[in-house]
């Protein structure tokens, strides 16, 4: 008989229709905000004056000269740069030469600068140093704001290896999310839809900074940030930087990866924008669900779900008789209404942003602003065949752990959004501050059907589970940027304060465990894993950075920069959770009666089951980080041609999570952490022929260190496995050696071919075990080195070169081809509940030479697009492929195969047409291929699904 969970679910479980996403109409809104937007700013276009803006910067290295002077041929019009580098001139529409000067760099005359009412008037102008005095340069004025373009004169001045993808690019794709968009980067693959694995290397390995600085992660087990959390309309690029400077925190090694947000803009700005998707798999279908807190949609519940006021202590709970009308008494204070899934239906997927910007006279001060709200949700389903091997096998049990068919219902909710002021004090000062909010919300509904032969070989099994996840992520940053004219050496200081804090709330996970008779629609209930569990982790940060950089010239004349600074940050943990469980105490009366109606009071109360508190004293912890950190650096031209970049950083890491095993009457401290002080050496070398190729060699040390929650000793249950923390893990230190060469032809175009070779000691690995045969669980554990080189390429070209019709055409590809091989250990140094330390002989297939974890052997990314900036016609096409890489290592003893994650196809299709220079609607398809998602363990399905093709349409209007 071949039933799916899904038609089992409708033959079972009570059907009750319902609709989850709200149904919303753009229009009305979008028409209010034009007529608002055009009544109130039709003057723009009608001033005698316009804005002429541009920044000026150094022609070798990018930086922003502060100062320099910029009058207008033929007029007394004229002004200097500001800290940013940023000139502001208010001319009438004409066209205009403008003359640039600057202490040490050679004069440059630009010529026929077009000034125009109602655009945006830039013009971004670089200066050559000069050692002997030459004639003016005359340059023939070139505007462009392309972004891509941007980022790439970016790339090439940076000090570092770097990469990235800037809001130009996210908009001629599908991508929603930065986890999307960052798969797109070159060495970059994503794992489980949201964590960013650089070079092969695991999220532990990698950094995410926000506007400059680093952010917790609302992810319990999880270093870095999940990516899916923020939302691409948000974002101006992501920036992955490849190599360590002393002025980058030191913890990573794959790489930093560098969220900015949107910025004020020049002028007044507004952009509305709306967009609806729809998933073959999910939309117009009956798929498992349930009816959650009026509030769901809006990524918040509403309190249906929360711990309820009155609870009695755990001690209490645990004191008080396990039956009976006191137990039941404490349940009705529960929200006791839904524990089975329903069926329904979903709404289409939905998308909004709003933004808008300017810049005002604060009295004689300048402040600049933008605000910026975006909103989302989207509804997926996969069934999902899972299968794990039997370590001892039986023939009277099977060849298999468990085997289970699982339908899975996700609802997701994102929300966004920023608030960014900037106000300048004066030329040479300027002060910001920059708010940031993320929050998310996963409904998911899941029923499994299947058996579990270490459970009850004799009998099928049917597990559920409704969880509502929130995670939320907010930084407060108060920056200053300041040019001492003053003092010797003219310092540049800039300094960030950020205090922010990571948030997750899973509040009454509900699941429910029965055994007996698929064939026979026959199911009881079992004395495990009736629950309802509570947690939540709570991360407050706060940093301080500072810097100053001294300006000088080398023996030749050459400009030389000497850079110091420091950091302090630290961050505090609180987390906890609570366990309810459910268990028979008369079988008799509960046969086939289903959670709906066995999990309530009066069934409590008249002893047909116990509500329990199982709580156990290492279900919370606490933990703390800090890191205090100082360095120097200095970029010293040892030739026009050839520069020195390096020095050293001082940094000290500070871990420690606090937690109880055993019982509350005798608890046991348990303490996890280190206390470690890491010198960090960074050596580069960057030769420049001509203005066209960079040449860089790279040599730095680095650390990565666990997370907080892997080495808090607290143990979460899933239907299938459990995980349990480590505190006797240690720091990895990491050597990372880089060679790049760099082409840059012409505007966003070039071509990249880099090398890279990385050290470990002490790599930290996630795996799991099993526990006398009966029970799986994950924890993380150090092996003793391993080594992860490799090569990437990257090219961005026009095609124009074949034919000048296809100049609108571009081809992009970036490959990137790695190898690792690890030293395992011969002995795995764990945490047991009962005895704390314990040290036992490695499994065969942790102990066997192969990759590290996560690690593809190449990932592929090929984009071909098509831009016509007369007609307002863009089109992309792109392609992403990953290797054959290992999703986690399988300590099962007897078992010889880790579970690895299969290649995956995937293409997507984005089309977009801009009508009156404003209004711009988008098509695109995700997942044309619809590829299925598969983990094997040795050449046996371990895990396989669909996610089904996406199809959407968005409308942006942009003033």
């Amino acid at each position: 008989m071949n039933l799916t969970a899904n038609s089992l679910i409708s033959n079972k479980i009570s059907s009750q229709k319902s609709s989850l996403t709200p149904s919303f109409s753009l229009l009305p809104q979008i028409i209010l905000i034009l007529l608002t937007a055009c009544i109130a700013f039709q003057t723009l276009s009608a001033q005698e004056k316009v804005k002429l803006t541009g920044k000026i910067t150094d022609k070798d290295n990018g930086e922003e000269l502060i100062g320099a002077t910029v009058l207008v041929v033929g007029t007394t019009t004229g002004g200097k740069t500001n800290v940013d580098g940023v000139f502001n001139l208010m001319l009438p529409e004409g066209t205009y030469d403008l003359k640039v000067s600057y202490i040490g760099y050679k004069q440059s005359l630009i010529k026929g600068v077009v000034v125009k009412a109602g655009v945006l008037n830039r013009q971004d102008i670089r200066l050559a140093t000069e050692t002997v005095n030459t004639e003016e340069i005359v340059v023939q004025a070139d505007v462009s704001g392309a972004t891509e373009g941007a980022l790439l004169a970016q790339q090439r001045k940076a000090l570092t290896v770097q990469d990235g993808v800037s809001a130009e690019q996210m908009k001629r794709t599908p991508d929603s999310d930065a986890a999307e968009a960052s798969k797109r980067i070159t060495g970059v693959t994503v794992m489980g839809g949201k964590y960013v694995y650089v070079r092969g290397l695991g999220e532990r390995y990698s950094s995410t900074q926000l506007n400059g600085v680093n952010i917790p992660s609302p992810e319990p087990e999880k270093k870095t940030v999940p990516f899916d959390i923020i939302p691409s309309s948000l974002i101006e690029n992501l920036v992955t930087i490849k190599t360590f400077l002393p002025d980058q925190p030191g913890n990573f090694a794959g790489g930093l990866v560098k969220i900015k947000t949107k910025e004020f803009p020049d002028e007044f700005q507004l952009s509305v924008g709306s967009s609806v998707g729809y998933n073959t798999l999910t939309h117009f279908q009956v798929r498992p669900n349930y009816p959650g807190s009026g509030t769901d949609f809006l990524a918040f519940d509403d309190g249906l779900r929360a711990l309820p006021s009155g609870l009695p202590s755990i001690n209490e709970l645990k004191s008080s008789a396990t039956v009976g009308n006191a137990r039941g008494d404490v349940l009705r204070l529960f929200n006791n209404g839904v524990y089975s899934p329903r069926s329904g239906n979903y709404g289409l997927n939905q998308s909004y942003n709003l933004s808008v910007g300017d810049q005002y006279q604060l009295g004689l001060f300048p402040l600049g602003f933008i605000a910026s709200l975006s909103y989302n949700n989207d509804a997926s389903y996969r069934n999902t065949s899972l299968f794990f091997p039997n370590p001892d096998f039986d023939e009277d049990i099977g060849k298999f752990r468990y085997r289970y068919n699982t339908d899975i219902s996700m609802f997701t909710v994102n929300i966004g959004g920023i608030m960014h002021f900037n106000l300048r004090l004066s030329d040479n000062n300027k002060l910001g501050l920059k708010a940031t909010y993320n929050r998310s919300a996963e409904d998911e509904t899941r029923i499994a059907f299947g058996r579990d032969n270490l459970f009850d070989p004799s009998q099928d099994v049917r597990s559920t589970r409704l969880r509502f996840v929130t995670r939320e992520l907010s930084s407060t940053q108060l920056t200053g940027n300041h040019f001492v004219t003053d003092l010797l050496g003219q310092p540049e200081i800039d300094w960030t304060f950020q205090y922010a804090t990571a948030k997750r709330d899973e509040p009454d996970n509900r699941e429910s465990l029965y055994s007996g008779s698929i064939e026979e629609n026959f199911f009881s209930m079992q004395n495990f894993r009736n629950q309802r569990f509570f947690g939540l982790l709570d991360d407050k940060q706060f940093d301080a950075i500072w810097n100053i950089s001294f300006s000088f010239t080398q023996w030749d004349g050459l400009k030389s920069k000497l850079k110091v600074g420091g950091l302090y940050s630290q961050k505090d943990r609180d987390f906890s959770a609570r366990r309810f469980s459910f268990r028979a105490a008369r079988f008799s009366n509960i046969i086939n009666v289903q959670p709906d109606a066995l999990f309530i009071p009066e069934r409590v109360a008249n002893g047909d089951i116990e509500f329990l508190d199982d709580t156990n004293p290492s279900d919370s912890y606490t933990a703390n980080e800090k890191t205090t950190a100082g360095y120097f650096m200095v970029e010293l031209p040892i030739i026009a041609n050839l520069k020195f970049v390096g020095g050293i950083r001082f940094e000290n890491n500070f871990l420690e999570a606090n937690a109880i095993r055993g019982s509350f009457v005798q608890p046991v401290p348990v303490n996890g952490g280190f206390d470690q002080t890491n010198i960090l050496p960074s050596v580069n070398l960057i030769y420049s022929i001509g203005e066209s190729i960079n040449l860089r060699a790279s040599f730095s040390q680095t650390v990565a260190q666990p997370e907080m929650r892997e080495i808090a000793p607290f143990q979460f249950d899933d239907y299938i496995s459990s995980t349990l923390g480590n505190p006797f893990l240690v720091q990895t230190t990491i050597q990372n050696f880089d060679l790049r060469a760099e082409l840059f032809q012409g505007f966003g175009e070039m071509v990249a071919v880099s090398f890279f070779y990385k050290d470990l000691n002490n790599p930290l690995e996630r795996i799991v075990l099993d526990d006398i045969g009966t029970n799986l669980f994950f924890t993380t554990v150090n092996a003793i080195e391993a080594k992860n080189y490799g090569a990437e390429f990257e090219f961005r070209k026009k095609l124009n070169f074949i034919a000048d019709f296809l100049d609108p055409l571009t081809l992009g590809a970036n490959v990137t081809i790695v190898q690792s091989t690890i030293k395992p250990p011969e002995t795995l140094v764990l945490y047991n509940e009962s005895q704390g330390q314990q040290i036992s002989q490695a499994p065969e297939a942790v102990k066997k030479e192969r990759p590290l974890q996560g690690q593809s052997p190449y990932v592929v990314n090929l984009n071909l697009s098509y831009s016509d900036p007369q007609s307002g016609f863009n089109a992309s096409l792109l392609y992403n492929v990953f290797g054959r890489r290992i999703s986690q290592l399988t300590g099962v003893r007897n078992l010889t195969d880790n579970v690895e994650e299969m290649p995956r196809n995937q293409v997507d299709i984005s089309i977009s047409q801009q009508f009156f220079n404003s209004l711009t609607v988008k098509f695109s398809a995700k997942n044309i291929l619809n590829d299925r998602y598969l983990f094997v363990i040795g050449e046996a399905w371990a895990e396989r699904y669909f996610v089904g093709r996406t199809f959407g349409i968005a409308l942006s209007f942009n003033m």
